[in-house]
């Protein structure tokens, strides 16, 4: 959308390129602490669903020599893809630099879209021959590349940011459970400034009319099911004591204060609705 709105068709490319691992918050530190690009390239690997759900962003050691990191969007529509590809593609290439703390060159592109035409050309931007019209979105490199080090990686810190991780990955469902995934995609989203349909489609890798239709089949919508999602957080954050209204606003995506203070009223008269048509209650 950015690039339809500035006129700069390499819009997606622009913004990969300037990406660092550290905008991936501690995830990209969990990188940037590993001994070497291999090992930095498990670990992405092993929590890849910390970032993205599903297996939109892999790689692979090839026979040939190579690893090739492959990435496939759902739920986008052509003229998003192109620009989510490229960001996409440029974000590897400039996190596999950065940790490496040298310029290099892939071996190969290949993209999904036609060539087309653009200010900058994927040739000139990751210096290696470009495969159109591919089946995947993909960067080669040589394998040799793995046992480059990690510049400044701090064994005790990763072994931290590992532990962290995969506390944060215990609340991740099972891929059988479509339901729990999109709750915690909401989970995650409150408080980012993020929360909408179309964002937590793409977190889940479907579209928005078949996250809309999925819903449906639980007779839920996605603004109820975001309601019960702030309602639970509620409940467990004042449980804690630890938050004022505030804080707690800011956590579960309101506005303000008063927008969750009006929330908690409404929670709180359906509790009591509920519980009075409980059989055996007075």
């Amino acid at each position: 959308w950015a690039a339809e709105a500035s006129g700069d068709s390499s819009f997606g490319l622009r913004l990969g390129a300037r990406f660092h691992p550290s905008d991936l918050g501690a995830y990209g530190y969990l990188l940037l602490n590993s001994p070497t690009l291999g090992e930095a390239m498990v670990l992405a690997q092993r929590f890849a669903e910390f970032q993205q759900q599903g297996e939109a962003l892999v790689w692979k050691e090839m026979s040939d020599g190579h690893i090739e990191v492959r990435y496939d969007a759902q739920g986008l529509s052509e003229r998003l893809r192109r620009q989510d590809a490229e960001c996409t593609l440029a974000i590897v290439h400039a996190v596999v630099q950065r940790l490496v703390g040298r310029s290099l060159r892939p071996v190969e592109a290949r993209v999904q879209h036609a060539a087309g035409k653009r200010r900058i050309r994927l040739e000139d931007h990751f210096g290696c021959p470009i495969v159109y019209n591919d089946r995947d979105n993909a960067l080669r490199y040589d394998a040799s590349l793995l046992v480059l080090p990690i510049r400044g990686a701090d064994p005790k810190l990763q072994s931290i940011l590992t532990q962290y991780v995969e506390q944060e990955l215990e609340g991740l469902p099972p891929p059988s459970d479509e339901l729990g995934r999109v709750r915690w995609a909401i989970r995650r989203s409150l408080g980012t400034g993020r929360l909408s349909i179309a964002f937590v489609a793409r977190q889940c890798r479907i579209g928005e009319r078949t996250l809309q239709r999925r819903l449906a089949r639980h007779g839920l919508t996605f603004s109820g099911l975001v309601d019960q999602v702030r309602q639970e957080i509620h409940a467990e954050l004042e449980r804690t004591g630890r938050h004022n209204l505030r804080e707690i606003a800011e956590l579960l995506g309101f506005g303000d204060a008063s927008a969750c203070a009006k929330a908690r009223r409404r929670w709180e008269r359906s509790e009591r609705q509920s519980q009075r048509a409980t059989p055996g209650n007075p």
